[in-house]
């Protein structure tokens, strides 16, 4: 795999050639990796003032990114949630992360992560080593208001704002984990969501685990 990072007039683009493997391809794909001519292009305006990190970031860091897939959930979760802790920003927790955290059998193919809208740049700046994707305002034509892409320690991290979403609005639980206090995504919600995408796997795990839970299904 080879992945490259580069300027075409006012365009960045990001590039990966010579994969080999399907279930890696899949997972390009699932970036929303286009193909063109037996490789992954994707494209954006190059006027995003993090373009200059990615085109040094995402050549060094896309193949871990796309072949790790939960790999290091762990240790890149540890990683941001200690230097969101040190600098004030409020974060929560959403996607299979969540039931990551809480102890279910499965590894997160990404870590889906709310920052508090009015922290989103903020955040941005304090990773600026791990940007690989730039960090959006989408406006009101996404289910969400903004966008950024992260590879922290091998692991994609997508970065997501928006005000329907910070804590004050949004209901979101507590969880403790090494050490660190979550705000996670309910456990019903996530057990609605797997079952809007029909994965009986998950539907059956989560499950489990409010069986577990005293028969708690309403957290």
């Amino acid at each position: 795999m080879v992945a490259k990072a580069f300027l075409e007039g006012h365009r960045l683009t990001l590039c990966v050639e010579a994969v080999e493997d399907e279930e890696i391809a899949a997972t390009i794909r699932e970036a929303y990796f286009q193909e063109e001519d037996g490789r992954f292009v994707k494209r954006f305006s190059g006027q995003y003032p993090e373009c200059s990190r990615i085109l040094r970031n995402f050549p060094r860091l896309a193949e871990d990114m796309f072949t790790n897939r939960g790999k290091t959930w762990a240790m890149a979760l540890i990683h941001f949630a200690r230097v969101c802790q040190s600098h004030g920003i409020e974060w929560y927790l959403t996607g299979s992360g969540c039931e990551a955290v809480r102890g279910m059998p499965l590894l997160p193919h990404d870590l889906d992560i709310f920052v508090r809208s009015d922290q989103f740049y903020q955040a941005r700046d304090l990773f600026a080593d791990a940007i690989v994707e730039p960090f959006l305002d989408l406006g009101d034509s996404w289910a969400t208001r903004y966008f950024g892409r992260l590879c922290l320690d091998g692991e994609q991290i997508d970065l997501v704002a928006d005000e329907r979403n910070d804590k004050d609005r949004h209901p979101y639980i507590k969880e403790s984990w090494n050490g660190y206090e979550l705000f996670c995504e309910p456990v019903k919600p996530r057990l609605e969501v797997e079952k809007r995408r029909n994965r009986p796997d998950r539907i059956a795990m989560i499950e489990t685990y409010l069986r577990r839970q005293n028969g708690e299904t309403l957290r």
